[in-house]
């Protein structure tokens, strides 16, 4: 195999609890990966659609896997394959002469009606996906579930719908196999597109170790997200009616511009001066007022002790004269002067740290 192949072993498969080995009904499992794959030009993610994705719409499908590339040849192929193969209308792969009607609701079929390109045995559970016909990402629409024979006209591959899966597979996702069976009757997930999914991360209960990691949600006139949680805390980990538990950064949001302490004289005179409403730091007018009269006093100092600086460096005889300085600005590219700005605003940061602690 190639450098860029990677390895994860199977920590845990899902198996559908109507699966019909006869008729090949609800053909879907799911399988948790033992450690992450990491994203690569050979490694991409698929989206699982909803229901407001149309597939007909769908135009650049393919298929891959490992499967053999003849019926009965015995021989695997020693790397991935894939295909492009078009979606078919249900109706038409379930009517006479295709597959007779034993074709269910929650399956697709791809792939030519005069056959000749088809997924074949070894390729089951492998992906059918289908690019997005406005933008460049793919949708995993389907996983390889059976056929009759390999390539064979009007025997297109049978494929699970994923779509039509979507609800089973979010309530799997979001909580261990164990609880999954008894919480499916009780999921709220609406099989038609929530409005206001889009706000909301995929419901997957983070576990140990997720402590102060992200929670985002994307804006809904937007591409970018907002960071609007920390991960807290949560009983136990993916609990039926337990969900995990967050510090709002929109709550904390005065007390985290605080913490950050702009090193800049200008900076935090802006942000004491705003209201709190425009992103301002509210503090007690006391407080206010010490820290911007600390703040320039300090600033001013600084620029005189750069001045300072400026008299005393030699004139070279071969050259012009050094320029006289004009009126100091706050702040000066004189490193002695910034190291002082910095010890001063160290200290500031202690005094607010001190303020938080219960200072009047």
């Amino acid at each position: 195999m190639g450098p860029e192949t990677q390895h994860s072993y199977v920590r845990q498969i899902i198996i559908h609890d109507d699966y019909d080995t006869t008729t090949q009904a609800k053909d879907i499992a799911l399988m948790e990966l033992h450690e992450p794959l990491q994203c690569t030009p050979y490694v991409q993610l698929a989206c699982v659609p909803d229901f407001s994705l149309q597939l007909r719409q769908l135009r650049n499908c393919y298929v891959g896997g490992w499967g053999v590339t003849t019926a009965r040849s015995g021989g695997l192929p020693p790397s991935l394959q894939e295909a492009k193969v078009p979606l078919i209308d249900l109706q038409v792969c379930n009517s006479s002469g295709w597959y007779h009607g034993d074709i269910h609701p929650h399956n697709l079929c791809a792939g030519y009606p005069q056959g000749g390109i088809d997924t074949c045995q070894g390729d089951s559970g492998g992906p059918l996906v289908c690019q997005d016909p406005h933008a460049d990402h793919f949708w995993l629409v389907g996983v390889t579930s059976f056929g009759v024979g390999c390539a064979r006209a009007r025997r297109p591959g049978i494929y699970a719908s994923t779509q039509y899966f979507r609800q089973w597979i979010l309530t799997q996702m979001a909580m261990p196999s164990s609880e999954a069976a008894a919480a499916t009757a009780e999921s709220h997930f609406s099989t038609e597109l929530n409005p206001i999914e889009a706000l909301q991360p995929v419901p997957i209960r983070p576990l140990a170790g997720d402590s102060v990691g992200p929670l985002v949600c994307q804006d809904p006139h937007a591409d970018h997200f907002w960071l609007v949680g920390v991960t807290s805390f949560g009983v136990g980990c993916a609990r039926a009616r337990q969900p995990g538990v967050y510090a709002s950064t929109q709550y904390f949001r005065q007390w985290i511009l605080i913490q950050m302490a702009m090193p800049s004289s200008e900076a935090w005179h802006s942000r004491l001066c705003q209201s709190p409403s425009a992103g301002g730091i509210h503090l007690h007018t006391h407080f206010q007022n010490w820290m911007l009269t600390q703040i320039t006093r300090h600033s001013v100092r600084a620029a005189n002790e750069t001045e300072h600086a400026w008299s005393h460096i030699p004139t070279p005889s071969n050259s012009v004269e050094a320029p006289q300085t004009t009126e100091p600005s706050y702040f000066s590219s004189c490193l002695k002067a910034l190291n002082k700005l910095l010890d001063f605003f160290t200290q500031l940061q202690e005094f607010l740290r001190v303020l938080k602690g219960g200072s009047t």
